[in-house]
């Protein structure tokens, strides 16, 4: 890998096991209907899908906690759920993978949200949503944020902003103060509907459409690219790495120069949570020591790896490794 110490590189993931990162987000329960395709019904031009297996896990904020866990951190997830057997089957999942529950609320209030996919031969045929979609109550927000600051022991914070109501405005804005006066670096997966919430954090990992809907500013050469990463800095007050698909991530530190890492991935087969891997993998290596650079390489190895299975796939620390080797 062109610029990046191999050996640098493995340190900082030998340090993965010695780290404690929290999740708070938008946590979904993501439903998995898997089968073989056939033949095409008779009814109407639809594939039938004969099933074979189905299986739930944690999505959302759940999926980057699961990231975590499997590169042998430990993670802390905090959000609201329902109070329901949606709500239950998604920390039994957690609990069950390693994930620290304690400052997860279940509200009566609201559903849990679900996903449910339908999958034929590695291929996504559907997919059906269960959510009502709105803002978490002042007392419920406050609850999640004194649990936050009473469990807080590590020096990173995600927040998984998914746009689904468990994270509003006033607490993302409450958590990166808090943050800011407890030497707390917080790292965003935003959504543009909430940008104006995020200015001092410590980074933000926008895909590319989510920084053309933050900015305004279209994407289609180098030079706007460098433009739109710059807004996003000047407007945020934090550094910044848009994640570009195929064409790799865009890192811009403190110099607002933007340093281009091109894509791991070898064979596409499912986009779904790369996201999540990205922020993530990113936030543990410089939890580790990592250099923004050399984490968004450690983030961009992991984000191929996922991007080569089925499903929300959490990766590992071993299939890291297992990558490096390669090299």
């Amino acid at each position: 890998m062109k610029n990046i110490n191999l050996s640098s590189i493995i340190k900082i993931l030998d340090k993965f096991d010695q780290q404690k990162i929290i999740v708070i987000g938008d946590l979904m329960l993501d439903h998995y209907i898997l089968g073989k395709v056939e033949r095409i019904s008779p009814e109407a031009p639809v594939p039938i899908v004969n099933v074979t297996s189905e299986m739930s896990v944690p999505g959302g904020a759940g999926n980057v906690a699961l990231n975590l866990v499997k590169m042998k951190a430990d993670s802390i997830i905090g959000g609201i759920i329902g109070l329901d057997s949606d709500g239950d089957e998604l920390i039994a999942q957690l609990i069950k993978q390693g994930v620290n529950t304690e400052m997860l609320i279940q509200s009566n209030n609201r559903s849990t949200i679900k996903k449910v996919r339908i999958n034929g031969y590695h291929q996504n045929l559907l997919r059906i949503d269960y959510e009502d979609i709105f803002d978490a109550s002042q007392d419920e927000s406050k609850q999640l944020l004194d649990r936050f600051t009473e469990l807080n022991k590590s020096s990173y914070v995600i927040i998984s902003d998914y746009a689904k109501g468990s994270i509003t405005p006033a607490l993302i804005e409450d958590i990166i103060l808090w943050a800011k006066h407890n030497s707390i670096k917080v790292i965003i997966d935003p959504k543009p509907v909430h940008q104006k919430s995020y200015k001092n954090c410590y980074l933000l990992t926008p895909n590319k459409k989510e920084a053309q809907e933050m900015t305004g500013i279209k994407i289609n050469d180098h030079d706007s690219l460098q433009k739109c990463g710059k807004k996003l800095m000047e407007d945020n007050f934090c550094q910044v790495v848009i994640t570009l698909g195929e064409e790799g991530m865009a890192v811009f530190d403190k110099d607002a120069q933007v340093h281009i890492i091109p894509t791991r991935a070898r064979e596409v087969y499912d986009v779904s949570g790369a996201g999540d891997t990205v922020v993530a993998a990113l936030t543990l290596s410089l939890c580790a020591g990592a250099t923004l650079i050399e984490a968004a390489e450690i983030a961009n190895i992991a984000a191929g790896i996922k991007v080569s299975k089925t499903g929300t796939h959490p990766v590992s620390r071993d299939e890291i490794y297992n990558f490096l080797k390669t090299q």
